[in-house]
């Protein structure tokens, strides 16, 4: 019997780390026999940013779902238009907003529904700065969850979100190709930084770390690549000073390569893409200490720093240590590089097979 898997998603067709990592998996799925569809409803085009997602087959709901009743008839359409139709031998959720939370409810038994986490619970509460609602929504959300068969996270710091459920931990993945690293310190003088432009991103903060780094050190350079909303784009490049700003990047290696270090300020994640990417590259990440993917990836001092949150005076101390000590940039990004074999692509497809073959 062929396994079919159905994807819960909020949006798949920007250049977000979700958005990267399901379209590799939907490629390596396809290469063991395993058709995906993926439903979508927030996506505002059909083209996507990451062309492999097109070997999916990709449904794009028509209608807002803003309500209760709208989640009701969003579910009624998932089930009689895919589930029904495909039989898929499970649903997978990938909405982490509200809504995602309700598909066990509505969708049939005969299918097994899991939660698969790609960042920390606390995203909810961006939704409103009412701390009642904030609350609220933690614990509705918290007792919905229950009723999925299971949840699939990231790493293991990653189950103190999930407190009694039933959870799997299944990593992002990265493609180790053949890649030469230096062995004498040159540097490019450029720190990259690569995320969506959104709030959760800190961005602002990366500004203020970079500013104070610019003073000490104004050959160098920082190169933010990712997009986002134009007008809060546009407000951060004027606070900026030394930035070289790209928008959306469909080669992000290229930028990392021409840089020495990635830097990372967000204040919330999962398992960045763009640090596996990095690190495979040879390059040491410094970034805050955030639930819940940087401690997973980043062993302090060896092949990255971990920064407590916001702790804006320590990231740059970490930033200027590795700025001064070329040696050191080199030897962080050997052991970044040779920490990915955990996270090697057929080991991690591996266990995804094994966890279809359990269903």
């Amino acid at each position: 019997m062929s396994t079919c898997v159905v994807y819960i998603a909020s949006s798949i067709t920007g250049s977000g780390g979700v958005s990267r990592i399901m379209s590799e998996k939907v490629k390596a799925f396809k290469e063991k026999g395993i058709t995906v569809c993926i439903v979508s409803t927030n996506d505002t085009t059909e083209t996507c940013f990451y062309t492999d997602l097109h070997q999916a087959e990709l449904v794009f709901y028509p209608h807002k779902v803003n309500h209760v009743g709208a989640i009701a008839l969003y579910y009624k359409f998932v089930q009689t238009e895919v589930i029904n139709k495909l039989n898929p031998s499970v649903v997978l959720v990938i909405d982490n907003g509200i809504k995602g939370y309700f598909a066990p409810y509505y969708l049939t038994k005969k299918v097994p529904v899991f939660f698969e986490c790609h960042g920390s619970r606390n995203f909810l509460k961006l939704q409103t700065n009412n701390w009642f609602k904030q609350q609220l929504i933690l614990g509705s959300t918290a007792v919905l969850s229950f009723l999925f068969k299971g949840i699939v996270i990231l790493n293991s710091q990653s189950k103190k979100d999930w407190w009694g459920r039933s959870t799997r931990v299944i990593p992002n993945f990265i493609t180790l190709a053949n890649f030469q690293l230096p062995t004498s310190p040159v540097l490019h003088k450029k720190i990259v930084a690569i995320s969506r432009i959104a709030p959760e991103k800190n961005i602002e903060t990366l500004l203020q770390v970079w500013e104070k780094i610019y003073t000490m050190h104004p050959t160098w350079e920082l190169v933010i690549c990712g997009g986002g909303d134009t007008a809060y784009f546009q407000m951060l490049q004027s606070k900026s000073i030394g930035v070289v700003w790209h928008g959306e990047v469909h080669d992000v290696s290229c930028f990392i390569e021409k840089a020495d270090f990635l830097l990372h300020c967000s204040v919330m994640e999962g398992m960045p893409m763009v640090f596996l990417e990095a690190m495979s590259c040879g390059k040491p990440v410094v970034a805050f200490d955030v639930d819940f993917g940087p401690a997973d990836l980043i062993q302090e001092g060896s092949n990255g720093f971990l920064v407590p949150k916001n702790d804006v005076a320590y990231c740059v101390q970490k930033v200027n240590e590795l700025i001064n000590n070329p040696s050191q940039i080199i030897e962080m990004g050997i052991e970044a590089r040779k920490s990915l074999v955990r996270f090697e692509k057929g080991r991690i497809v591996k266990q995804w097979l094994t966890f279809f073959e359990s269903l």
